[in-house]
C-alpha cells in the first residue's frame, strides 16, 4: 500500500473472531444516522459545529485511506448477514498506522457521544452494547498490531473505559 509520501506502508493481518453480525449491523445503522445528522449540522452552521465537522473530516480521511483494503472481508460480512448468521471469523489487512487511527477514531466517537448527550439531536448517543462492540473492535486492531492475540467477541473482555493508548 502506498502512503501519503509515496512510500510503501506494510500491511499486517488482523484476525477478527466471533464478530457479532447483528450488533455490527445495528452499530452501522447508528453510525450512518449520526453522520447524516452531523453533516446536516455542519452544513447548516446551526449551533456548535466543531465536533460534527471534526468527526466528518476524520471519517472522510479514514475512508480515503482504508476503504479499499478489505473488500473481500466486507463481502463476507454482507453475505453472512444476508444468510442470518450470528457471528463470523475473518481477516483484515491493515497498515501499521491503523493503531493510531483506531485510537483517534475511538476518542472522536466518544466525543461525538458526549455531544449527542448534550444537545437536542435526533440521533442519540451510542447505546452501551454498541459502544462495547465499537471498543472491542477497535481494540482488536490496536492489540494485534502490538502483537497480542485476537480476543473473540464472546470472551466478554471489553475494556469499557477507553481504548488503550500505550
Amino acid at each position: 500500500m502506498n502512503d501519503a509520501d509515496g512510500g510503501t506502508t506494510r500491511l499486517q493481518t488482523i484476525v477478527i473472531r466471533q464478530f457479532p453480525l447483528q450488533l455490527f449491523d445495528e452499530a452501522r445503522q447508528h453510525s450512518e444516522a449520526l453522520l447524516r445528522e452531523f453533516a446536516f449540522i455542519a452544513e447548516s452552521g446551526r449551533g456548535e459545529v466543531h465536533v460534527p465537522r471534526r468527526l466528518l473530516e476524520l471519517v472522510a480521511a479514514l475512508n480515503a485511506r482504508y476503504a479499499t483494503l478489505n473488500a473481500a472481508a466486507e463481502e463476507l460480512i454482507e453475505t453472512a448477514l444476508h444468510r442470518g448468521d450470528e457471528t463470523l471469523d475473518f481477516e483484515l489487512q491493515v497498515p501499521e498506522d491503523a493503531r493510531q487511527a483506531s485510537i483517534e477514531l475511538g476518542a472522536m466517537l466518544d466525543e461525538a457521544d458526549a455531544y449527542c448527550r448534550s444537545g437536542d439531536l435526533l440521533t442519540l448517543a451510542t447505546p452501551p452494547e454498541l459502544r462495547d462492540f465499537r471498543v472491542w473492535y477497535l481494540q482488536q486492531v490496536i492489540d494485534q498490531l502490538e502483537g497480542r492475540p485476537p480476543t473473540p467477541w464472546s470472551d466478554g473482555s471489553v475494556d469499557r473505559e477507553h481504548l488503550r493508548e500505550a
